[in-house]
Parts: C-alpha cells; structure tokens; sequence
C-alpha cells in the first residue's frame, strides 16, 4: 500500500520551526551539523508521522484523508533514537502526546529564536544575579524570586516536568513532578545497585515511598534531571507512589450494649503494589491516624494489619482547656481500652473495597500509652479549668505514676468524688443561739463544716507547679450530747459520734476564698 510522504519543502519547515533540534522533551538532539566533506551538511533528524503514513503503521487513523495524512499538520520532528522509540511503542507514546510535544518544542524555539543557547551554568549565573544587590523595592522578595527564577531555569531544561525548589538547614531540595510520561534511565555504581534494586521492589511490591543515595548516580532522558544529579556528591533522592484518594469509615461498637457510635470520616490514601496495598489516612484535623496494611497473598478471610496514632503536633503550646477535638479524641480512646470493637470500612470513588473489625484486645498495645496520657490530660484540664489558668500542652512531657496520682486525688477532690464512711468520734464546738432549738434537745444531729487554713498540696502539671487552694471537709450524719446544763449562747465543746450514715467530703476551697479558721455549722 503507498504511503502518503511529506514533501520536501515542509520537510525542510519542519525541522526549521524546531531550530533542527529533536521535539522530544528532554532530549533536544542537534540533528544538524557538518559533514566530513568539509562542504555538505549532516542530518540526523526525521520527519516523522504522528498518525502512520499507511495502514498498519503506528497511531494509524483511517478517518484521516491522504492529504492529511502528507501534511506538515501531521509531522514532528525527531532525532533517529526518538522516532524509532515511539513507532516501538505506540501505546505510550499516541498522537496527542506527540502533537503536545510538537507544540512545546515550537514554543522552545520560538523562546530561544535570537538568543543564544541556554547553558547549564546559565542557571547558577541567575541564581547569583538574583542574590545580588536588588532595589529597595524587592529586596523583601529576594528569596522568592530566587527560587522563581530556579523553578523557570530548571523547567526550560525539560519541560515534562514541573519543579519546586526549597532550601533547608543548607541543603538544595527539588521536588520533580511529571506532567506526562517521562522515559528515562538511571545509571547507578555498581556498589549501589542492591541497595537500590531493594529499596526500588519496596516501591513496586508494596506502594511505600523509598529514599536512595543519589551520590554518583547518573542520568539519561533529561536534560533536566541529568543537570541536578551531575557531580552530585552527596543528596537522597525520594520515590513517592501516586495515591488514590480514600475515605474510611469507622463505627466503634460498645461490646457490652452492643451501642454504636461512627466517628468522623477518616480521609487520606490507597498505595498498591504487587504484594501489598496501603491505606494512611487521618481524621479530627490531623489528630488521629490510621495506616492500613493488607497482604494480597493471604487468604481472603484474612484481617488487614491495622495500626491507630495519635499526632497531637497541633495542640503543641496550645492553652490545655482549649485544645480541638479533645473531647472527641479521648472517647475514642477510652472506648478501645474498654474493649469496644473498631469496624471499619474502607471506600475508594465512593465504592467498598474492603471491611475489617477489631476489638480493644488485639489494638491494646497501641491504645494503653495513648490512653494514659489522654487521662493524665483530661485531669489536668479540670486542674487549669478550676484554678482559671492557662497551662501549655507539651508534646514531650513525660510525668511520674506519683504525679498522676497526685493529679487524680486532685481532680477527684475537685468533681466531689472524694469521700467516704466515717468510722471515728469528731471533736468540735457548737454555740447556742436565741431560738435555736438544739438549745432544748438531748440529742443533735449535725453536719459539720471544717475550713483549713493550710493552702492545698503542690501539684507538677505540664512542667508548671501550681498549688491548689485549702481543703474544706464537710462531716454529715454525725451525732452529739449536750450537757444537761447549758444556756443560750453558750459554746460548748462536744464529742461528735457518728451514725452509721456518716459520710467524709473533700473539696477545695474557691481560689478567691480566704483562707479561715474553724467553722461550725449544725442542723437538727
């Protein structure tokens, strides 16, 4: 069958509207130069067709007429190398791919048309020119528009990629991300090759992202990767999957009244590999997380591996009273260490990929830290809240079990728990007032109010030392006789026994409270 040929003259305009240089990005072959000959020239570049000049051919497309199909509308140019890789394969490289390779390397030219020819060092020169002596007026930008003019250098060298640059604790960072399919090849020393060759199968077995030396390492198919790693003398170089988008739901069963509470949505990523799949994902602004492991080999019956964090970087230096989603992190955790059951249900575009449930029990390892510190928190909460004072949440606070439990008599005392029977006689004095009745009785019934004059104890909260207020202790259901002899307004020292309702309460004063004395109080 013909085939449908490109005339010479758009031959001709073909290459010359790409400067002669192949259109493939990241590769810009010079297929121009001089001849042996001393007088002729040398070509190395083709006319090649985005849709195949015949049937059968690569990216054929038997709508196209033959006039189309001849035509400069249907050409790009590329160096010998290029045109045999995308007529090999066909799959990887189709026709709008090439048509946008086309487009870009016109754009190059045209950039490039009347200057001279960017140089590597060219992006060093601009990087110095930059921190040099800039008006007034933008010296405030100066390192904005440093790693502007990075990101603009590094992108003229191979427009596949778009970049980022950063600079942190003296070290150069490039973050590469493709805006298409990018072929290329790595050369690695020898002495280097198992450490890549196993961190690459963590890459491709199970999805995780996996950092390598970079040191000596070489690179073919970019200009612009070959530019960061050339003379590279020490770096890491990191592969990050492409994640899917996921949400996990989560319900937490109580396993004694079977109750069920679904907590807020979880959202994050699925990674896959061919072994493995992944899923991080995260809820109440950050606080919790939860990483998801399955083995694609196991059986089907076979749970997934489930592990449950708590990052609490966002209340780190926050006031402890205010601190988000407290509430709501705490109950999870005081859930699971009361055995309740974790369901969860994992979605990818709306779609049920996989469901898993455990029990207190089988997470109790990852739950029993967390739990304390939220506990040991939660009471010092109430301890700020009572005394009205801004304490800082500390990441890395480590306490003592002395200090926890000196902070949980305290908050017992505080929320009225501490209490208890009263086994043994009580001494204090009652004066009798006109018209009190207890004046005439032979036997009161009395609750008793005693107000210490001590401050309360010392208390280590978060690194601060903050003292609480007196002690009061309220004595109820006690008993005493008068003396058969007594006068009104008369104060009288008597024995308080108690009766077998007899309770002991602790609370602290109010802060503002004076501190006082003694205090008596009766009732019939």
């Amino acid at each position: 069958m013909a085939r449908d040929e490109f005339s010479r003259p758009d031959i001709d305009k073909l290459a010359k509207r790409v400067a002669f240089l192949c259109s493939r990005p990241g590769c810009d072959a010079v297929t121009i130069g001089p001849s042996s000959d001393g007088i002729s020239t040398s070509s190395t570049g083709v006319a090649a067709h985005i849709c195949a000049a015949s049937a059968g051919g690569p990216r054929y497309e038997p709508l196209m007429t033959s006039t189309q199909r001849g035509s400069i509308g249907n050409g790009i140019w590329l160096c010998n190398n290029c045109s045999r890789m995308i007529d090999n394969d066909p799959a990887s490289f189709p026709a709008d791919l090439l048509r946008r390779w086309k487009a870009q390397a016109e754009t190059r030219a045209a950039n490039r048309h009347g200057r001279r020819h960017l140089q590597p060092k060219d992006i060093q020169d601009q990087m110095q020119m930059m921190m040099g002596v800039q008006p007034g007026s933008i010296q405030g930008s100066a390192i904005e528009n440093v790693h502007l003019a990075s990101k603009v250098a590094l992108e003229s060298l191979d427009s596949r990629f778009s970049v980022d640059t950063s600079f942190v604790q003296g070290k150069s960072h490039y973050t590469l991300k493709a805006l298409e399919t990018v072929p290329f090849r790595f050369k690695v020393p020898a002495h280097r090759v198992p450490e890549w060759r196993e961190q690459l199968r963590g890459l491709l077995e199970h999805g995780r992202t996996v950092k390598v030396n970079a040191q000596d390492v070489t690179v073919e198919g970019s200009d612009l990767m070959a530019h960061i790693f050339d003379g590279t003398q020490e770096g890491t170089l990191k592969f990050a999957p492409h994640g899917v988008d996921a949400v996990v739901r989560v319900v937490l069963r109580d396993s004694a009244t079977g109750v069920r509470r679904e907590l807020e949505p979880f959202s994050g990523k699925f990674y896959a590999g061919a072994k493995t799949f992944s899923v991080d994902v995260q809820s109440l602004g950050g606080l919790l997380h939860l990483h998801i492991k399955h083995d694609l080999s196991a059986s089907a019956g076979d749970d997934l591996h489930l592990s449950i964090e708590l990052r609490t970087n966002a209340w780190e230096g926050g006031d402890i009273r205010f601190l988000p989603s407290f509430q709501a992190i705490y109950d999870v955790f005081a859930a699971l260490t009361a055995g309740a059951t974790f369901d969860l249900e994992v979605f990818l575009g709306g779609i049920t990929v996989c469901r898993a449930g455990y029990t207190g029990q089988e997470v109790a390892d990852h739950i029993r830290d967390a739990s304390t510190m939220l506990n040991y928190l939660r009471r010092a909460r109430l301890v700020a809240e009572f005394l009205n004072r801004s304490i800082k949440y500390k990441a890395e606070h480590r306490f003592t079990a002395e200090q926890h439990t000196a902070l949980a008599e305290a908050v017992d005392i505080i929320e009225g728990s501490h209490d208890g029977p009263l086994t043994s006689d009580v001494k204090a004095t009652l004066t009798l007032t006109e018209g009190d009745p207890e004046a005439l009785s032979p036997k009161i019934v009395g609750e008793l109010l005693f107000v210490g004059s001590d401050p309360g104890p010392w208390l280590d909260v978060y690194g601060e030392i903050v003292r609480m207020p007196a002690i009061e202790i309220t004595v109820t259901n006690v008993v005493a006789k008068p003396p058969r002899k007594r006068r009104r307004g008369e104060t009288i020292k008597m024995i308080w026994k108690p009766t077998p309702e007899a309770r002991c309460k602790y609370r602290y004063q109010s802060p503002s409270f004076p501190d006082a004395a003694l205090v008596t109080s009766t009732t019939s």
